[in-house]
């Protein structure tokens, strides 16, 4: 919400660095009230019960509110723990006898299984034969295609080469036909064109026939000539320059085509050779196939010979018996460990848990510190630090309703109660940068230098002579010296305004401004009347154009409104495409228009400034 149409008097007092000092007060006055709850022995011995480490909440810190905070759930984490400790140590107990049990089943059925194993990797050994001699085939058969493909191809990369030397003899033939007297008349298609040459090279023939004592028909006759050839000159170059690009165009494509093919018959030599070595190798993984199936049916307590000829799946399916037979021998190793070390435990374990679960003192104890914690918030405590005192101000002034808005102070005193409540900064921003610097309060750079880094470099952009506010704002760079470095730069230079907005400033407020900008009309003074009916006129002339109305305030629009008899071309406080914009110097900053009417009535010098800097081209001012 714009701070304009508040009380002067009301936003001085937002603006204040006193308001700094009541914020703090009732924030202080908050915390000392509300920390008093958690600082008392029963609280602190409760956490010492779960050897959680204990920190006296004092004012201002917001990481112990956190530190206390992350002790409930510690807590309850405990509780719910210990309670699924003892369901798993049960649950666990069952599991033993249960794989037992299903470990002397698992025995059985893996003595039956082993003669099916040996069978089933037999026939997977004679399938993986005659897959690789079904592979092989295809790969004779691709490469039959491929040495194919390469043929043809080596036919058309020489097809592709005549074509090429075809168009580049086109080419040069196109790049020497610029003598005007050596043009083929059926060669040119224009009608136009045809008859200028045909009458070019009779005035040719006829200059050279006159006497030359006559040098005044020489003279009209060889201007005649010039201008003949100029004209051909133009027509006979487009010409040339089409057939040119035309015949550039066939040969790119040519050789782009040509390029295809080269790399295609690349493609197919690396596919041949790949083929070749594929085949290499299908050839030996079947004699290696022979070799295993061979040595697993004379012996076959050594499987691990089978890796490189079965895939994996099948290979653990042969393996799953002497994997199990060992695992069985571990599993009952881990029982007995289960019975004489991990049981005892357990039940020790029990023990301990009943020792930490919460009585219903401390269970009331942690319900009331749960309940309390919940007041250290920041909503909480902006309301009673900041809000609570915007209500004050409010009232004095006798302002109702305004709880429902957000202005502009309630941003930065908000962040003001944020600094108090969160740990300063440590890798705060490097760089911060703020246009319309003249319009920041003082207050609000104490601020923000009091969060950001000490390293910060603060880069600011603006024009004290733009301060429009007379509550707040940079009258004076020195008023920040705090924060301002030696690295001062002027920018003297006007690339915005046309030279007469430029210069009638100058002379108006006393400025140094180089104009660099275009010229432009001059600077009129008018009525209300005419300056509006003249902008109504550029409208109707050019409907895109960007045209405004400049007033110092919103109570204003009423006067500037009836001297439109058609409110279908105004539009009040924004811009709109097709309509004249009215609005106050504030709602224009950093806008640009075409034309600009001023209706400097109740404007300070400063807002005059402003808006007669807003027109590029065109400027008028109402007084």
């Amino acid at each position: 919400m714009s701070e304009t149409g508040l009380d002067r008097k009301l936003l001085a007092e937002f603006y204040d660095p006193k308001i700094l000092k009541r914020i703090k007060d009732r924030y202080d006055e908050f915390w000392k009230n509300n920390c008093e709850s958690f600082n008392n022995a029963k609280w602190k011995k409760l956490l010492k019960k779960y050897n959680l480490s204990f920190s006296k909440i004092t004012a201002n810190k917001s990481f112990e509110i956190q530190r206390t905070l992350s002790a409930i759930p510690v807590i309850e984490d405990i509780q719910e723990r210990r309670e699924k400790d003892l369901l798993v140590l049960n649950y666990d107990l069952e599991q033993l006898n249960e794989r037992i049990q299903q470990l002397a089943d698992d025995q059985i059925r893996l003595n039956k299984t082993n003669e099916q194993i040996k069978t089933t990797l037999m026939k997977k050994m004679d399938k993986g034969i005659e897959d690789q001699i079904d592979l092989i085939k295809r790969l004779e058969i691709d490469r039959e295609l491929a040495v194919e493909e390469w043929e043809d191809g080596k036919e058309r990369i020489q097809k592709l080469r005549i074509q090429i030397d075809i168009q580049e003899q086109k080419l040069n033939e196109c790049m020497v036909a610029g003598d005007l007297n050596s043009i083929d008349l059926d060669s040119l298609k224009d009608d136009s064109t045809k008859s200028k040459l045909i009458q070019y090279q009779d005035l040719m023939a006829n200059f050279e026939k006159i006497p030359s004592y006559n040098y005044g028909k020489k003279n009209r006759i060889k201007r005649e000539i010039d201008q003949l050839e100029k004209e051909l000159a133009e027509t006979i170059a487009i010409r040339t320059s089409n057939d040119k690009q035309e015949f550039e165009t066939k040969i790119q494509k040519l050789n782009q085509a040509l390029e295809s093919v080269l790399d295609n018959e690349s493609v197919l030599e690396r596919m041949i050779e790949e083929n070749d070595e594929q085949k290499e190798k299908e050839l030996k993984k079947i004699e290696r196939i022979k070799l295993e199936k061979d040595r697993f049916r004379a012996d076959d307590s050594n499987i691990e010979t089978l890796m490189d000829v079965l895939d994996t799946t099948q290979f653990e399916k042969c393996n799953s018996y002497y994997k199990n037979k060992a695992e069985i021998v571990e599993i009952g190793k881990l029982i007995k460990e289960d019975e004489r070390i991990h049981k005892p435990k357990l039940l020790k374990d029990i023990m301990a848990v009943k020792g930490h679960i919460l009585d219903d003192s401390d269970k009331t104890l942690l319900e009331a510190v749960k309940e309390q914690i919940k007041v250290f918030t920041m909503p909480q405590l902006l309301n009673e630090a900041y809000l609570e005192v915007r209500k004050e101000i409010f009232n004095k002034y006798k302002v109702k309703g305004q709880s429902k808005y957000k202005y502009r102070f309630d941003e930065f005193l908000t962040l003001y109660v944020a600094s108090l409540f969160y740990p300063s900064l440590k890798n705060g921003d490097l760089y911060l940068n703020i246009d319309e610097a003249q319009d920041i309060s003082l207050l609000e750079y104490n601020l923000l230098k009091s969060i950001v880094d000490n390293k910060c470099v603060f880069n600011l952009y603006g024009d004290v002579n733009q301060l429009i506010y007379d509550y707040k704002g940079i009258e004076d760079w020195e008023e920040i010296s705090f924060i301002k470095s030696n690295s001062v730069w002027v920018l003297n230079e006007n690339y915005r305004n046309t030279i007469q907005i430029t210069e009638y400033c100058n002379d108006e407020f006393y400025s140094e401004i180089i104009p660099i900008g275009l010229e432009g009309p001059r600077i009129k003074s008018c009525t209300l009347t005419d300056g509006i009916d003249r902008l109504l006129s550029e409208l109707n002339v050019e409907k895109e154009k960007r045209i405004a109305i400049l007033c110092h305030s919103p109570q204003q629009f009423t006067i500037l409104e009836k001297s439109f008899k058609d409110f279908n071309f105004l539009s009040k406080g924004k811009e709109q495409t097709g309509k004249i914009a009215l609005l106050t110097v504030e709602q224009a900053k950093g806008l640009e228009f075409d034309s600009v009417l001023v209706y400097a009535k109740e404007m300070s010098e400063n807002e005059r400034y402003i808006a007669y800097t807003r027109s590029l081209n065109a400027l008028q001012i109402a007084n």
